[in-house]
C-alpha cells in the first residue's frame, strides 16, 4: 500500500477520487484556507486577540481571498517594510497607503497571513486519481448549484454528464483537460465561443491529475 501526505496552503484543492464497486468516491487533502473558512477566521482572531477583527469584506484586511501561502509577504512582514518599502518590489499588491489604512484600523501586529501548511494522509490503492486544481476550476461552474463543486466534478471526471449544466461530457485521453473542457463547456461549441469570448477576466484554470497504476 502507497501513502501519500498533502500539504496545502491557500485555497486551492487537492482530491483523491477512488472507484468503489463502481461508485466514485472522494477524500478531501485541503482545506480551503479563506476568510469563509470559520476556522481560519477563529485562528485569526485568537493570534490577534487585542485588535478588531481582520477580515471585512470577504478579505483579509480587505486586500486579499486567501488567509494561508507561501508568498504574499505584504500581509507578513512589519509594516513600515510592508508598506514604505516592499510597495516597490514586484509584484507587491498593495501600496504603502493601505497598509496604512491597516495601522489606522488598529491592525499593528503582523503576520496576519499565515505560511503554516495544513497537512493531511491518505492511502493510495492502484486505480486511485489524485487531482490538484486551483480555485478556478470550481469557481467556474454555476454558482446557484447549492452542492459542493467536486461532487459535480467527480461525474465529470469520469465522462459523466450532470444535466444541471446544460451540457454533453467530452471524452479526452488527457484526464486534466477533459476534466477542464466539461466544466466550462464540453460538447457544446456555442458554449465554448461564450467562454473564449466571455469576461475579459477569468480567474485561472491550473489542473493535474495522477493516477496510481501497478507497477509492471
Amino acid at each position: 500500500m502507497k501513502h501519500v501526505w498533502v500539504a496545502s496552503l491557500g485555497d486551492s484543492d487537492a482530491v483523491r477520487a477512488r472507484d468503489e464497486d463502481g461508485i466514485w468516491t472522494r477524500m478531501m487533502l485541503s482545506a480551503r484556507h479563506d476568510p469563509q473558512n470559520e476556522e481560519e477566521e477563529k485562528r485569526i482572531a485568537s493570534e490577534h486577540p487585542d485588535e478588531d477583527s481582520a477580515i471585512w469584506g470577504d478579505s483579509l484586511l480587505g486586500a486579499i481571498k486567501v488567509t494561508r501561502a507561501l508568498g504574499d509577504y505584504q500581509f507578513k512582514a512589519p509594516l513600515n517594510m510592508a508598506g514604505r518599502g516592499m510597495q516597490w518590489v514586484y509584484p507587491a499588491l498593495l501600496s504603502y497607503r493601505e497598509v496604512d489604512e491597516w495601522a489606522a484600523k488598529g491592525h499593528v501586529s503582523p503576520p496576519y497571513m499565515s505560511r503554516t501548511p495544513e497537512i493531511r494522509h491518505t492511502d493510495i490503492m492502484d486505480g486511485d486519481l489524485l487531482i490538484f486544481a486551483s480555485d478556478g476550476l470550481r469557481d467556474a461552474l454555476p454558482l446557484e448549484l447549492e452542492v459542493d463543486n467536486w461532487d459535480i466534478m467527480l461525474g465529470l471526471l469520469n465522462g459523466s454528464a450532470d444535466p444541471r449544466l446544460g451540457h454533453q461530457c467530452v471524452h479526452s485521453s488527457n484526464i486534466a483537460d477533459g476534466l477542464v473542457q466539461n466544466v466550462l463547456f464540453g460538447s457544446d461549441d456555442e458554449k465554448m465561443v461564450e467562454v473564449i469570448n466571455g469576461p475579459a477576466y477569468r480567474d485561472d484554470i491550473s489542473v493535474v491529475v495522477i493516477k496510481f497504476v501497478e507497477a509492471i
